[in-house]
C-alpha cells in the first residue's frame, strides 16, 4: 500500500489500480454505507478504518480527461456522484447512484494535487468532497457532502490516494497439466558399484618391481685409479730460469769521487740552547707553595661539605687549582 496524487500516477490514461481515499482530518476512510447516519439507502460518509471491499471503502479511478476521473466504488460497483435533494437530504448531498462517469449526472471529479496529497473537485457543483460533522441537521456523525470552496484540512477537503496493488489474476491459460513424456525422466538412485572384473587387455598392464642394477660391463667412466707420490724427474737440458748463485758478501768498495751526500758531521754541545742540553734546576718554593696550598684546599673541600657551607669549599676548589699552577711551574723550570 503506498500513496500518491494525481501528477505522479498520470492522470488521462487507464488507471486499473485499486485505490483507498483517507481523509486528512478524520485519518478514516471514504466509504459507502446503507442506512448510515440515519440516512436511507446508500449514502457516503468516512467510518471504515481500512480498505477493504467487503466494507465498501475500495475504489478504482476511471479517467475520462486530463486530471478528471470517475471514481467507482468495487462494492457497489457504481460511482461517486453527488445529487441534489436525494436520499431524502435537502441541498447537495454525495451517493454513489450513477452507472457511468457523466458532468451531468455530477460523477465526474477534478483531481488538483496539494503537497503529498489532493483535493476533489465536483465539475458539476463546482465545489470539493468534503466531511462535515451533522450535516444536515437530522443525521448524526460525519457524514460527507460538497460544501467546501476550497481545499484546505480543517474543512475536511483534503484527501489522501492510497493506491493498493492488486494480487495477480488466474492465468487465461488454466492450471498446467503435468506433462505425460518429461524431457528429463526421474534419475534412479545407484547403489554401490561392484567391483569391476580385471581388463583382458589392459591399456596399461601393470608394471614389474625392479630388483637392484646389475653393474655394466662396460661403464661410461671407468674408476680412477689412486695418482701415488710423483718421482722426481729428470734435469731439465734447458731450463727457463737457470738456479740463481747465492751472493757472497760484498767487498768494499772504493770511495765515491762526488758523493751525491758527503758523510754527515756530529755536531757538539750547542751554545744556544744551554738549558736542553743541562741538567734542570727545579725551584723549591713552586713545590712548596704546591704542597701548602693542596692541603689547604682539601681541608677547605672537607670543611665546607662537613658544614654544608658553599663558600668554604669553593675556596678549597680555588686552592687546589692554584697549587696545580705551582706545580706545573715546578717541573717546567
Amino acid at each position: 500500500m503506498r500513496s500518491t496524487f494525481g501528477p505522479r500516477r498520470g492522470f488521462g490514461t487507464p488507471t486499473p489500480e485499486l485505490i483507498g481515499l483517507q481523509n486528512t482530518f478524520t485519518g478514516s476512510y471514504l466509504t459507502v454505507c446503507g442506512e448510515c447516519n440515519k440516512i436511507p439507502g446508500i449514502s457516503v460518509d468516512v467510518h471504515a478504518n481500512s480498505i477493504a471491499q467487503s466494507t465498501g471503502s475500495q475504489w478504482q479511478l476511471i479517467s475520462v480527461g486530463p486530471n478528471l476521473v470517475g471514481i467507482l466504488n468495487t462494492m457497489t460497483n457504481t460511482y461517486l456522484t453527488v445529487c441534489g435533494k436525494c436520499n431524502k437530504i435537502p441541498g447537495i448531498s454525495v451517493d454513489v447512484h450513477a452507472t457511468s462517469p457523466n458532468q451531468a449526472d455530477g460523477s465526474i471529479w477534478q483531481v488538483i494535487p496539494t503537497g503529498t496529497s489532493i483535493g476533489l473537485k465536483n465539475t458539476l457543483s463546482g465545489t470539493y468532497l468534503a466531511i462535515c460533522y451533522e450535516c444536515p441537521k437530522d443525521p448524526s456523525g460525519y457524514s460527507v457532502d460538497v460544501h467546501a470552496s476550497s481545499i484546505s484540512s480543517s474543512s475536511g477537503s483534503v484527501w489522501n490516494l492510497i493506491e493498493l496493488t492488486p494480487p495477480p489474476g488466474p492465468s487465461p491459460y488454466g492450471p498446467m497439466p503435468p506433462s505425460p513424456s518429461p524431457l528429463y525422466p526421474p534419475l534412479t538412485p545407484l547403489g554401490p558399484m561392484p567391483p569391476s572384473p580385471p581388463s583382458p587387455s589392459p591399456l596399461y598392464p601393470p608394471l614389474t618391481p625392479l630388483g637392484p642394477m646389475p653393474p655394466s660391463p662396460s661403464p661410461l667412466y671407468p674408476p680412477l685409479t689412486p695418482l701415488g707420490p710423483m718421482p722426481p724427474g729428470p734435469p731439465s737440458p734447458s731450463p727457463l730460469y737457470p738456479p740463481l748463485t747465492p751472493l757472497g758478501p760484498m767487498p768494499p768498495g772504493p770511495p765515491s769521487p762526488s758523493p751525491l751526500y758527503p758523510p754527515l758531521t756530529p755536531l757538539g754541545p750547542s751554545n744556544l740552547f744551554p738549558v736542553i742540553y743541562q741538567s734542570k734546576v727545579h725551584p723549591s718554593w713552586a713545590l712548596w707553595i704546591f704542597v701548602i696550598a693542596m692541603s689547604l684546599g682539601l681541608l677547605g673541600i672537607l670543611i665546607g661539605l662537613l658544614s654544608e657551607k658553599k663558600f668554604i669549599w669553593v675556596t678549597g676548589l680555588i686552592l687546589i687549582a692554584a697549587a696545580l699552577v705551582f706545580l706545573f711551574v715546578y717541573l717546567a723550570f
